[in-house]
Formats: structure tokens, sequence, C-alpha cells
């Protein structure tokens, strides 16, 4: 939180109330709002929290944008070359990544490289920047990096937002900022980070992109490039050209939207029939590598808390933000929520890629979509059952090889009911989930060791070895002498 080290911008407002605070909304949609509303978290305090982290196995942290920006969400930069000073500055962000680097975690940075903050070094809108914005003269040196359609009124932005002017991509001007060998790119891999998300990678252009990869793997072979893509990458058309994600020159993988929704479908129906089709659709058309480290989300800071998701309905979705900030789920709906969860996650984290949790998740955290989903973690509120569930889970993603680069093959998809192996040569491991009331069996030609969960194993009189799997429920079985 807060301290002596980090200077509160004189237009935010700091909310004291870490544990029940309400961050500022919209009442109704299209709603002006400041977005200066903070909590006062640092980057110092994540530091600080590092060996927590490592107790859940985690090995890298994405962070959300850190560069300085007027609001407290930090996607209308406002100076790609400044770390926020209400996070902590250079200082903090410098001890951050040696910290990071002593606990064996990597760093990866949320790149908002489309639009930039009307309130921003480059666009300066309101004056507040020591420098000629593109708002103020068509002689800036950062005009043509944004289009004019009257000036200095109207211009492009994404999606309607006045905030948010769009960059035009194609400029070589824009393009050298971030792309050049002093730009943006290089320089925060050569400060010590890992890699880049890159936040809606479908309205950067095919050149863009291709560049971004070349200067960010010139600095550091092994940088992640991950792009925010909701739909299938593989096929991903945007604004009428089909994208080329996975040619080999642009992305190394993408958020795993479509695996999220499918999860969540799964769940909440008790039929596995999306998921499953979903599963197929997605590890058939991405390349391997590109399975393997693909960002296996349940919830995100753009979507509704998963616990929260779990346990409401259409109905409850479509109350007034006014209801949702106050919203929590009643004690026999969390109870089954938190059963739903469980069986989620472990999907999570044994389908192809990276499991990743967004923060307060394997705490129990509750809310709707933005900014609700993004309230402070419940330091004084977190619910052990669930964050030693995620714990096992952490564990068991680092001692399984078979689920860190293994072929996913499904072998049951009925209902409720799925169960599907990973295999990499050296080892075999089964997982088997029950999203339904009633009790399943299944039964394999090997031995089987029960390494996650709960159930019963024997073998009949066949000499096949049968596991039953309990109601809402999923285990993991290591396979052994397979024959």
């Amino acid at each position: 939180k807060t301290d002596d080290k980090v200077k509160v911008k004189s237009d935010s407002v700091i909310n004291e109330d870490w544990d029940g605070g309400t961050p500022a909304y919209q009442n109704y949609t299209g709603e002006e709002i400041d977005n200066n509303m903070f909590f006062g978290g640092t980057l110092y305090g994540v530091a600080s929290k590092l060996e927590y982290l490592s107790s859940l196995g985690v090995n890298c942290i994405y962070l959300s944008p850190v560069f300085d920006a007027h609001s407290n969400h930090k996607y209308d930069t406002g100076d790609y070359m400044k770390i926020d000073e209400m996070f902590g500055g250079e200082d903090a962000f410098a001890y951050l990544l040696e910290k990071a680097r002593e606990n064996d975690i990597k760093i990866i940075l949320d790149g908002v490289f489309n639009h930039t903050g009307d309130d921003s070094l480059y666009f300066n809108r309101y004056g507040k920047y020591n420098s000629t914005g593109a708002y103020q003269s068509r002689e800036s040196e950062y005009y043509d990096w944004y289009t004019f359609t009257n000036f200095p009124e109207k211009y492009e932005c994404w999606w309607g937002i006045k905030i948010l002017p769009k960059l035009r991509g194609e400029n070589e001007k824009v393009k050298d900022f971030f792309l050049g060998e002093g730009g943006v790119v290089a320089k925060y891999l050569r400060d010590g980070t890992s890699g880049w998300r890159l936040d809606v990678a479908d309205e950067l252009t095919d050149d863009f992109l291709t560049e971004l990869r070349k200067r960010a793997k010139s600095e550091k072979s092994d940088a992640l490039i991950i792009g925010e893509v909701w739909e299938n990458a593989a096929d991903k058309i945007a604004y009428g050209v089909r994208r080329q994600y996975f040619s080999g020159f642009q992305l190394d993988s993408v958020m795993n939207y479509p695996l999220k929704n499918a999860i969540i479908d799964y769940m909440k129906s008790r039929d596995c029939t999306v998921f499953y089709n979903t599963a197929l659709e997605i590890y058939s058309s991405y390349p391997k590598d590109s399975c393997d480290v693909l960002m296996n989300i349940l919830g995100t800071h753009d979507t509704p808390r998963i616990l929260t998701e779990l346990g409401t309905d259409e109905k409850e979705s479509n109350m007034t933000n006014a209801e949702k900030s106050v919203y929590r789920l009643s004690d026999s709906k969390r109870e089954e929520a938190v059963k739903l969860l469980k069986m989620a996650s472990l999907i999570q984290f044994t389908i192809p890629g990276m499991p990743s949790v967004y923060y307060g998740d394997e705490a129990g955290s509750q809310g709707f979509g933005d900014p609700f989903c993004r309230m402070p973690f419940p330091w004084n509120n977190i619910d052990a059952d669930i964050l030693e569930h995620y714990k096992a889970l952490g564990a068991l993603k680092h001692t399984s090889s078979a689920l860190t680069d293994g072929e996913i093959e499904f072998i049951a998809h009925d209902g409720a009911f799925c169960a599907y192996t990973r295999h990499n040569g050296q080892q075999k491991t089964a997982v088997l989930v029950n999203a339904g009331d009633d009790f399943r069996h299944m039964s394999f030609d090997c031995d089987c060791r029960v390494i996650f969960g709960n159930a019963d194993v024997y073998k009949d009189n066949s000499g096949k070895v049968r596991i039953t799997v309990g109601p809402r429920s999923g285990v993991v079985a290591e396979m052994l002498s397979v024959k």
C-alpha cells in the first residue's frame, strides 16, 4: 500500500478502505468517469509478496500497465519511458525486478501500443506535460502519430473513447519509438523483463507485429510474446484481413479466451460438449509450441471474477452497477460455486498451456466485471480452502512433466463427465472431471496412482484398474506400467 516512498498525484484520490472500499463506477453505460480513485497498491507491495506467490508455484507475473498514466487502469499511457510514480516509479520497478530474479520469477509487461492517453506526453490535450503534443499543434513532432479528421477536436480513437487517441502503427516514427534499437520494447527487456503481453493485438498491423518480434527476440531470444486475442487466433479475421499470428514471425501464443468460455459453459451447464469441441478446435489448429505457452485463464481484469461467474445467473448479471457493487454470493451459492471453481481450475492447470491465475481468484475474491473485478487483494479475508487447492494445483503442475509439454487426448466426453490424458513419451497422466450428481467410473489397462484429488481405485477381475470419481469433483492419475 502507499508509503513514504510513493508520490500521490494531485488529481488522484486515495481510498483508504483496502478491505471494503468500492471503486468508482458508471451508473449507466457511457457515463463519463474520471478513473482517478486508487487503493494504494505499489510495485514495492508486489515485491513484498513474492514469497507468497512462490508458495503457489508462480514462476511468472504478468503486470497490467505500469507506465505513467492518469487513470487507475493505466491503459491511457502518458509516458512509456516512465514508471508511474504512484506505483513507486523507477526505483520500485528496479527493486521488483531484482527481487523477482532472486525468487526465480519472471516479469511480463503489458504493451499498450495501439493507443495512448489524451493526457500524455505525445497528445498532451490538457498541457500537463512539458512537450508540444499533437493536440496542441500541427507542428508537433507527434502530430502525424495520430489521425485527425478535424483538428484538434476530432481524431481517431480506440472504440470511440476520446481519452484514448489511436496511434498510427504504420507510421515509421511510431514504429521506431516502440520497436527501434532504443525503443520501448527493447528498453524494458534490457531492464530485466521477460516478455510482453500485447493489448488488443488484433488492432496492431502484421508489419508492426513482425518487427516487434524481431526486436524482442534480438534483445532476448526467449522473450515471450503473448497477444490479447478473444477468438480462435489461428483463423482470426480482423478488419477484413486474416491474421498471421502463428506464421512463426509474430506471436508466441495468445490469451486462451475460447477455452475459458468453454470451461465456464461446462461447469454451468454440466455438459462437456462445448468444452470438448472447443478444445479439439484450439489444440488441432494451433502449433504445438503455441499450445504449450497458451495463457490459460478463468478470469481477467476485463471479465467477472470466476467465483462470481460460476455462482450467478443471467438475472443477477443484469443488475445495475449500484447493485453489483455490493453483491456477494449467498452461502449456498458460494458453496456450489467453490465446487465448480475447483473443477474448472483443475482443467485450467491440466490442459496444454500456462495456467494464469488472476490475482485473488486463489483467495476467493468475488466481483462482477470492470471495475468490480479489480478490487484490492483480500489479505485479511483469504479463503484457506481455496488457497490450499491452488497450492496443490501449482505443485501438481511442477511435478508432472506430462502436464508441461504433453499431448492431449480425450478418452471420454459424456455429458457431465469428461476425461483426457496428457503424455510426452516419459510420462502419461489421466485427468477425470465429473460435474454431475452421480458417481462416474473409468477403467484403464494399466496400474494407476492418484496424484491429485480423491478417488477409489481398484483392480477388477479382468485385471483392469477402475477409478471412481465422485460428484462435482476431479482427479488426476499417473498411468503406470502401460501395456
